[in-house]
């Protein structure tokens, strides 16, 4: 990990790529390739591909470089996410501390296949659920890895009512 400092969080869709490039100049403490929200189902498999060379790119400059997964694709996200330069992910939609022991235990395989020593990458639980607040605090219970928890406010305000005012 670069800074022990993380007060800005830049995310970007990890398909686009003058976005990244962008994101990489704006002074940003962290740097979140976006693989879950902002890339299309169908850019989803070209976007995993070149994951590992846009982190690559990123990883020389200053800011931290994390991934956000789709917790439905855990597998293939983490795989082209697990990398020395990665700080960590994201994993958005949780609901159960189950959801994030599974992440570990991924995360534990690919570490030791890619060099990395077990437990070197980090865990930011996205909650953003009515299931995953009410589930909160044993989800960041669940592993060791957890260094952060956010809110999905837009999407937790989408699924406590059909509108939001």
């Amino acid at each position: 990990m670069r800074g022990s400092v993380r007060r800005s969080w830049l995310v970007v869709p990890c398909d686009k790529a003058a976005q990244v490039e962008r994101a990489a100049t704006a002074a940003a403490d962290v740097i979140v390739l976006d693989l879950t929200e902002f890339v299309p189902e169908s850019a989803k498999p070209l976007a995993r591909e070149r994951l590992p060379a846009t982190i690559s790119g990123l990883a020389q400059g200053d800011a931290e470089v994390f991934v956000q997964v789709d917790k439905e694709l855990l597998y293939a996200d983490l795989s082209a996410a697990v990398w020395p330069e990665v700080s960590g992910v994201l994993i958005p939609h949780l609901e159960s501390p189950q959801e994030i022991t599974e992440a570990d235990s991924l995360l534990t395989q690919l570490e030791g296949k890619r060099g990395l020593r077990p437990g070197t990458l980090q865990l930011i639980a996205v909650l953003d659920t009515a299931k995953g607040n009410y589930h909160g605090m044993a989800i960041v219970r669940a592993s060791r890895r957890v260094w952060g928890v956010t809110l999905g406010r837009a999407d937790l305000v989408m699924d406590l009512r059909p509108e939001p005012s």
